[in-house]
């Protein structure tokens, strides 16, 4: 989305963003949110300066299971709220790998994006019992 600080911006936009759904439960000393984060490609024209009010959408197609999110919707929705954190980490640096050019969804976001934890759903049904 194009604003009024773009002049002042870094162009192509390359930090790493970290999305968290957050576990609102009040029940359980544990809370479990869900976190990705996803390192933009450079080359890609969504992380462009925008020349139109819009640039092309991007998003994380995989972020949270539905199946998941249907099982522990009482501890991401309270009082019809549901709370996504979204950190952009000014400090570090993409890893010099090559990416892979993807085809698909809102741009390809399989290259881009990693999990905290590969086994969420086994970790959250364990630590319910």
């Amino acid at each position: 989305m194009r604003g009024e600080y773009d002049a002042h911006l870094q162009w192509p936009f390359k930090l790493k963003v970290t999305f968290s759904l957050i576990d609102q439960s009040t029940t359980n000393d544990k809370r479990y949110h869900i976190d990705q984060f996803c390192w933009p490609d450079s080359t890609d024209i969504c992380f462009q300066r925008p020349t139109t009010d819009m640039n092309t959408a991007y998003g994380i197609s995989r972020f949270c299971l539905l199946d998941l999110f249907r099982q522990k919707r009482n501890c991401f929705v309270q009082n019809d709220t549901m709370f996504i954190k979204v950190e952009v980490d000014l400090l570090s640096e993409r890893s010099s790998l090559p990416l892979r050019v993807g085809a698909g969804q809102l741009p390809s976001d399989d290259e881009h994006v990693d999990t905290k934890d590969d086994d969420l759903l086994r970790i959250i049904c364990r630590d319910d019992a």
